[in-house]
């Protein structure tokens, strides 16, 4: 994640946001994340890394919100990656980065009305 670079403003936050995205497992069924996350909250080894992720994921949204960025907004941001990530695992359709990513595009713009041209980087193949 710290090899993703730091831009500036609301763009560069939204540029992280679609690199980590679609750095998701998206190949294979991604229902399986859910049966691994299950088990991962029964191995108390495995929950603490599964803890150290999701702090280094908020964390490094945090050091990409540009300045004015609302309260708690890394907050906000992972918890949209999270629930559009459920939404789409419950009733698929299109590509998963695309849903997430529009919900997180929505989101920004509530967040920075004065930047609302947040468009989609092209997907690597």
């Amino acid at each position: 994640m710290n090899a993703i670079p730091i831009g500036a403003g609301p763009q560069g936050l939204w540029e992280f946001l679609q690199v980590l995205v679609r750095s998701m497992n998206t190949r294979n069924d991604f229902s399986v994340n859910y049966l691994i996350s299950w088990y991962e909250l029964q191995v108390p080894e495995l929950r603490t890394l599964a803890i150290q992720r999701n702090r280094a994921v908020v964390e490094g949204i945090r050091k990409r919100l540009p300045p004015g960025a609302p309260a708690a907004a890394e907050l906000l941001l992972h918890s949209v990656i999270a629930g559009a990530t459920m939404q789409w695992a419950v009733d698929p359709d299109g590509e998963l980065a695309d849903h997430v990513l529009a919900q997180i595009a929505a989101i920004l713009c509530l967040m920075f009305p004065e930047h609302d041209d947040f468009q989609l980087l092209q997907a690597h193949a």
